[in-house]
């Protein structure tokens, strides 16, 4: 590790859980500063590139459980075992019914989870899905569609709060541009790795600590279309 990364792990750990809270939002606040408009990581400098790797690391270390979380920031990826093909579908008739009562986010449009997918959100199935990828959770009872069809609507480079610290990603639908084989993708941005870019397919699940982890979607191309439903965990102590 460099030394100036050593100074500043040697600094978090001297804090407490609030000043750690207090800190991490004032980092976060630095993540724009460090994306160009199409979400990419700025590389104009060896200057750029270390302010983002203090960055992303200070993220990190100033996440609660962050000794127990993946580098990669993502702990699955894949179709899990509660999802079927009725429950798959009822999800996405659910989805396309939030059309008409959708919010306009600037970005992105946002829809409030309907009763199907409420009832999943704090089901106990999922719940010990969820916690057996990543480690004890507390639904937060949050679940929501989020819709993407303008082209250059996504959502920029961010990290979550620590009340949605683990978030249940379920694409939906995804429909390509005609013209490019290029699609919109999940972007993490692990601490002293490079980008990653992922292409979800249609039903699979992503369980992502998104507090701890930088990430975004990329812009659409014109005739691109997406739904997601994202579903909101808090990390807890394991029950001794």
């Amino acid at each position: 590790m460099q030394p100036d990364l050593i100074k500043i792990r040697t600094l978090v750990d001297t804090l407490n859980s609030d000043e750690k809270q207090i800190y991490k939002s004032l980092v976060a606040g630095e993540i724009p500063e460090c994306f160009d408009n199409n979400h990419r990581l700025r590389a104009r400098s060896d200057n750029d590139q270390t302010k983002f790797t203090k960055i992303s690391h200070l993220i990190r270390w100033l996440t609660p459980f962050h000794e127990s979380i993946p580098c990669g920031g993502v702990s699955f990826l894949g179709t899990p075992p509660w999802l079927d093909n009725d429950l798959l579908c009822l999800l996405q008739n659910e989805a396309e019914s939030r059309l008409e009562a959708k919010m306009d986010r600037g970005d992105h449009y946002l829809g409030c989870g309907g009763s199907i997918a409420d009832a999943l959100s704090s089901s106990q199935q999922i719940i010990n899905f969820v916690s057996e990828h990543v480690g004890t959770v507390k639904p937060t009872g949050i679940a929501s569609y989020l819709f993407y069809s303008l082209p250059g609507s996504g959502i920029k480079p961010h990290v979550d709060s620590e009340v949605f610290s683990v978030n249940l990603m379920l694409m939906l639908k995804h429909v390509p541009p005609a013209y490019t084989k290029d699609t919109s993708s999940t972007v993490v941005f692990p601490a002293g790795m490079d980008a990653v870019d992922y292409k979800i397919p249609v039903g699979y699940v992503m369980l992502m600590h998104g507090s701890s982890i930088v990430h975004s979607r990329t812009p659409l191309h014109a005739g691109e279309e997406i739904h997601l439903l994202t579903i909101g965990f808090n990390r807890v102590e394991d029950a001794r």
